[in-house]
Parts: structure tokens; C-alpha cells; sequence
């Protein structure tokens, strides 16, 4: 019998095999990633709680208490923050996002969809010209310069039980 024949049905089965297995030595050795928030120099608020941060994360705090106006800018839907922010904050896929930025502002219920900026360096711009201004940084880019860390509930990234972490 061919070589050819004799393979053929260890051939077929190649495909069943699944492509995103773990071997035992790789699993559970994931780096835990954390994302930090991050306000412009001038705000005065210096910590959050969870509750706080989620309220201005879904814009339905909209004014900080000196009556400046936050500016929520966001990530790219398929950055490393938003997926922590997504899973952590929202519990909304990228698209389910989308869909309630869209209704909220077809609602009346905000002035308009957060900006996206694409970069790290890109958000220490913009957050450090706009008072009002927070905005999302995973902490391995931190300090962004200029800008000031806000912890949550007391906590900051890298911290046990900081909330926005990759599981």
C-alpha cells in the first residue's frame, strides 16, 4: 500500500485538532494586566469609587463638582484597555458597546459618543489640554507625562482587588 494511503487517514484528522489548546505548561502563566485612570493635572479628585467610576465610564455622570464638563475619551474597541474596561465596567461586547453609545445619544441622554484615541502618548495629549478630560491607560504605559493616576476605592493598579484587571 502507498505511503500516501497509509497516511490519509491520519491526515483527516489533523483538522479536528484544536488550534487554541493550551499545553499544561503554558496554562494558567498569563501576565495580569491592569488599567489605570487617568485625569487631567488640574482635576481635583485624587479617588474613586467603583460605583463613581462606573457612572462617568457610562456617561451618566456628566459634570465634574467643580461644573467642568467631563470629556470621556476612549480607547480603540480592539485595545487591550477596552476589552478590561469592556469586561469589567460595561459587561458589553465591542459591537453591544457601539449600540448603547448610539442609543444613548439618540435617547438625549448624552451630548455625544466619547472620542476614541488610538495611543497611549496620544491620550497624555489630549487629556493634559482638555480640563474636563479622563480617560483609560494600561499601567505598564504609566506615568503618561503630565497626567495624574486616580485610584479606585483606594486601590491602584497592580494593587489586590483593584477592579480593572484581566481576570
Amino acid at each position: 500500500m502507498p505511503l500516501f494511503l497509509r497516511l490519509l487517514p491520519c491526515l483527516l484528522w489533523v483538522p479536528l485538532i484544536p488550534l487554541d489548546f493550551q499545553t499544561p505548561s503554558t496554562s494558567g502563566n498569563h501576565e495580569t494586566l491592569y488599567v489605570a485612570i487617568v485625569v487631567h493635572p488640574e482635576n481635583p479628585i485624587t479617588d474613586f469609587t467603583f460605583d463613581d467610576i462606573k457612572e462617568i465610564l457610562e456617561l451618566k455622570k456628566q459634570f465634574w463638582s467643580d461644573g467642568t464638563r467631563v470629556a470621556l475619551l476612549i480607547r480603540p474597541s480592539d485595545s487591550k484597555e477596552m476589552e478590561i474596561v469592556r469586561n469589567c465596567v460595561y459587561h458589553k461586547s465591542a459591537s453591544e458597546l457601539r449600540k448603547y453609545w448610539i442609543a444613548e445619544l439618540y435617547k438625549g441622554r448624552i451630548p455625544a459618543i466619547p472620542s476614541v484615541v488610538k495611543s497611549s502618548r496620544s491620550v497624555a495629549n489630549v487629556v493634559n489640554k482638555m480640563p474636563g478630560a479622563i480617560s483609560v491607560v494600561l499601567s505598564t504605559s504609566l506615568p503618561p507625562k503630565g497626567l495624574r493616576m486616580v485610584s479606585i476605592d483606594g486601590r491602584n493598579p497592580g494593587d489586590r482587588d483593584y477592579p480593572l484587571q484581566t481576570p
